[in-house]
């Protein structure tokens, strides 16, 4: 008999350390241990409450950076929610973990991300280090960790970077930024070159910017800012394809057989007018006139001749 006890409490131990096992380096997903300063609300300063708002555990992964962890959950009241245990990953037992805890608007997506891009509200904690995570080991199990550090809201989160992207010189571009803020978020363009102090755009001040008349590659970020503190966008450059170059356009008046070549340069330049009949290396180019631009857009007539063989027009600057 005492070999069958000891052979049933040998299996007991054993089941009992494969279910601890089964959930490991895990966290409590509820922000009441926060109270005051975790409560979420809105940048109507409403508090959070039902299904109409979700929030999610996010952990730091190297390399990836923020990743969701768990499932979203709707909010209890007040500001505040109870998810149950979330699981953080890590090949070691009771890890040490960075989180962060963000929540949004449910008709704006199933994710944080999905919600910020469709413009939907969204805001996230201060990131919180939770020093060590819950886990069973050495037989000795260990309570998921707490979150009662928790507070909120957290600085800005940049969603969506502003892009780089190519353009004729002084062709129309916007640039823009998807960020999270939870509560009201101020923005800050910069570029590079500058005049001003740190690239500041004075005026520039909205999630999207549209910089005039652009001849020469500039540098774009911008900085958001919240009560909790500040992130500053990547760079975007804007690449501008013959900014010191004239750009030429040409128009043909059948009625008079005249062609008009529109000069689109700088104001005072005098520019060499070449031309060449293809563009088959080794190219060709034939001088055909020199031009002065009395304005910055300028032009000039040339006779009209419908057996001439298609040309090809450039002009360059003359020192």
């Amino acid at each position: 008999m005492a070999a069958k006890m000891k052979l049933i409490s040998a299996v007991f131990w054993f089941t009992s350390v494969t279910v601890a096992f089964g959930q490991q380096n895990t966290i409590a997903m509820r922000n009441y241990d926060a109270k005051p300063d975790g409560a979420f609300f809105n940048d109507m300063g409403t508090p959070l409450a039902g299904d109409a708002y979700l929030v999610q555990l996010y952990g730091f992964n190297p390399g990836k950076g923020f990743i969701a962890l768990g499932e979203p959950t709707p909010f209890s009241r007040n500001g505040f929610f109870s998810g149950g245990v979330v699981e953080a990953p890590g090949s070691r037992f009771c890890v040490s973990v960075w989180v962060q805890v963000r929540a949004w608007e449910s008709d704006g997506g199933a994710t944080f991300e999905e919600a910020a891009l469709a413009g939907a509200w969204t805001g996230a904690s201060k990131i919180l280090f939770l020093p060590r995570t819950g886990c069973f080991t050495g037989g000795v199990p260990f309570m998921p960790a707490s979150l009662e550090n928790l507070k909120y809201p957290g600085p800005p989160i940049i969603v969506k970077q502003p892009e780089s992207q190519p353009i004729q010189a002084r062709a129309n571009v916007t640039l823009s930024v998807v960020a999270s803020s939870g509560v009201k978020a101020t923005y800050q363009w910069h570029q590079e070159p500058s005049d001003t102090p740190g690239g500041l755009i004075w005026g520039a001040n909205a999630p999207a910017y549209s910089p005039p008349n652009l001849k020469m590659d500039t540098a774009f970020w911008v900085t958001v800012h919240n009560s909790a503190g500040a992130v500053t966008s990547d760079r975007a450059m804007v690449l501008v394809h013959g900014g010191d170059q004239p750009r030429l356009g040409i128009q043909v008046i059948r009625s008079t057989q005249d062609v008009v070549i529109i000069i689109d340069g700088k104001s005072g330049a005098t520019y060499d007018i070449q031309f060449a009949e293809n563009l088959a290396e080794p190219v060709w180019w034939w001088h055909m006139r020199r031009v002065t631009a009395d304005q910055e857009v300028d032009w000039f007539y040339l006779k009209y001749d419908p057996e001439q063989p298609s040309r090809f027009y450039r002009a360059i600057e003359v020192p």
